[in-house]
């Protein structure tokens, strides 16, 4: 098995059901469609709802990891003499607020990013 694989992990499709009827249930509708998107991520699930919405699954193991690639990254700073400067965002859930403050920033200075909608928590994931 790939390393990526193995990091990255594969949520449960039980989870992931019970993520999918609650956004169908938060949304009015009684069935969606979703398709998973071909991204090479380490740190979330994308997905599409309806050609409607773009959601990203955050799981405990997407945290895990950032965790990782976060001290990784500030051994290399420290390293080079620099101190470390990168954050981990100790839940899902923070990693979610985060993703959605950076990309409201991004629109604010007029880069073409997903509008946002809103981020809440599912059985310990964020979305």
């Amino acid at each position: 098995m790939e390393l990526r694989k193995l990091v990255r992990g594969q949520p449960e499709w039980s989870r992931i059901e019970s993520v999918v009827r609650e956004l169908a249930a938060r949304y009015d509708r009684e069935s969606v469609h979703v398709r998973f998107l071909d991204a090479d991520n380490w740190l979330s699930t994308p997905l599409v709802l309806d050609d409607e919405y773009f959601v990203k699954l955050v799981t405990e193991q997407n945290s895990l990891v950032h965790a990782l690639f976060t001290a990784t990254r500030n051994l290399g700073a420290f390293s080079s003499g620099t101190e470390g400067f990168f954050g981990h965002y100790g839940t899902p859930y923070q990693m979610a607020q985060h993703e959605l403050e950076a990309t409201e920033r991004l629109r604010e200075v007029g880069v073409n990013a997903p509008n946002r909608s809103r981020r809440w928590r599912s059985r310990g994931w964020a979305c």
